[in-house]
This record gives structure tokens, C-alpha cells and sequence, in this order.
């Protein structure tokens, strides 16, 4: 009953009233588009950052925690747009976007400067990028900012990737002493 509920529209003629102007068509497909516009380039890009990138950087040990840390925090932060978003764009109207635009250039000085490239590597070589003795800045760190694998290249720790990666390809990783 619920279900159905939700799922079919409510109106109190009294004192609900649906306030939409449909004299500017061109308005409206505009509209349209540039949410499809945003789905697409949103989906293929963004979107699926808060599901796979976490759960490349996180060791073995800590993956399923940060993952679940990821995730609340991925929803926490969509609740608190959804519930005060609506009273920021009554308050502040256009000037909010500025807000976000602040947020965006921010989060890609961030990304340039923290989240080291993952692309084409094993977990076992981003396990090697997330080691003490690595510089903290990725920027300045020329392995971390590099594509491919580390593991044909000269860097300190190379062995124990390999190794690693053998196992895995053999089946399993064995206790080494």
C-alpha cells in the first residue's frame, strides 16, 4: 500500500497548485537537453568516483571499512544537498552555483595534488604508491603521476610487486619469510 502510494501523484486542489508556464517551448527543450547534457557527461566522468577509486587505493586489510566509509559519506553528503539545497537556492538564488563552482576548482586542485593515477596498475603496485617513505604531494612524484605499470620500470620496491603479482597469476599469495 505504501508502495502505491508513493508511487501515484498526490494533489489537494487547495492547497497545492501546479504553477508552470508553458508559453516558452524553447525554453523547455533547452532545459531538457542540458540534463541530458549533464546525465551523460556527470555519469561517464564523476559519478563513479565515490565506488572505484576508493576501492583501488585502499589496501587489502582496510578495503571493505573504507569502502563502507566511501559510501556514507557519498550518501550523507547527497542527503544534505537534497535537504538544504532547496532553502540555499531561495536565500541565494544564482550566486549559489558560485559556491559550487568554488568547491569544483578546489576538488581538482586536490585531485592534482593527492590522488595519484591508478590507471593500468595492479592493486599491488598502488600498494607500492601508498608506502611511508613516498612523497606526500603526487604532483612532485614522478612514478605516481605517470600511466602503466610500475613494475617494468627501475623503483624501489619493484621485487616485492612482482612477487606478488606472480602469486596471484599462480593462484594464491603464499607466506614468504
Amino acid at each position: 500500500m505504501l508502495l502505491v502510494g508513493y508511487g501515484s501523484p498526490h494533489f489537494d486542489a487547495e492547497s497545492q497548485q501546479l504553477k508552470y508556464s508553458f508559453a516558452n517551448l524553447n525554453a523547455g527543450n533547452a532545459a531538457v537537453a542540458f540534463v541530458f547534457l549533464y546525465m551523460i557527461s556527470f555519469g561517464s566522468t564523476c559519478a563513479a568516483l565515490p565506488w572505484t577509486y576508493q576501492n583501488e587505493v585502499f589496501p587489502v586489510s582496510a578495503r571493505g571499512r573504507g569502502t563502507a566509509l566511501s559510501a556514507c559519506i557519498n550518501w550523507f553528503a547527497n542527503f544534505w544537498l537534497g535537504l538544504y539545497m532547496p532553502e540555499a537556492l531561495n536565500k541565494a538564488a544564482w550566486k549559489i552555483y558560485f559556491v559550487f563552482g568554488g568547491i569544483c576548482i578546489a576538488t581538482s586542485f586536490v585531485t592534482y595534488l593527492f590522488y595519484p593515477e591508478t590507471a593500468q596498475r595492479s592493486l599491488e603496485e598502488l600498494d607500492l604508491l601508498f608506502t611511508p617513505n613516498r612523497r606526500k604531494l603526487v604532483c612532485f612524484d614522478w612514478e605516481a603521476c605517470q600511466k602503466g605499470s610500475l613494475l617494468h620500470r627501475d623503483f624501489e620496491g619493484v621485487e616485492v610487486a612482482q612477487q606478488l603479482e606472480t602469486a596471484l597469476v599462480m593462484g594464491g599469495i603464499q607466506k614468504t619469510v
